[in-house]
């Protein structure tokens, strides 16, 4: 039989013995019973003092306005909730137009059966 060159041991290898983490209780009574075992907060550093270049950029998100022109014909395929729902955010964000100016132009975007 071959000698294979990867054995199949699955023990874990340890690299290094570490000594195990001392961990404060995060009991609610020793909390409160240690308080010098609370991170302590340095108040003399604020945001102010971090360096520009280590700030995050703030960034813009452009989200375009729909360019698709939503229609409806009133076939039974077609879902009106959704169509309206579209048209509202089209008319709103390419026209600026409230409810009732969507209201009197909604003709605008009905066909056939659904314009009669």
């Amino acid at each position: 039989m071959p000698s294979n060159p990867h054995p199949r041991d699955h023990s874990p290898v340890l690299a290094a013995s570490l000594p195990p983490a001392h961990l404060p209780s995060t009991k609610p009574e020793n909390l409160s019973t240690y308080p010098s075992s609370a991170p302590q907060l340095n108040p003399n550093i604020s945001s102010g003092d971090v360096p520009p270049q280590t700030r995050p950029t703030p960034q813009t998100i452009i989200i375009p306005a729909p360019t698709t022109i939503p229609q409806y014909a009133g076939k039974p395929t077609e879902k009106p909730l959704q169509f309206l729902l579209r048209l509202q955010h089209y008319a709103s964000s390419m026209y600026g137009w409230t409810d009732t100016a969507l209201l009197q132009g909604i003709s605008t975007f009905l066909l056939d059966t659904a314009l009669d």
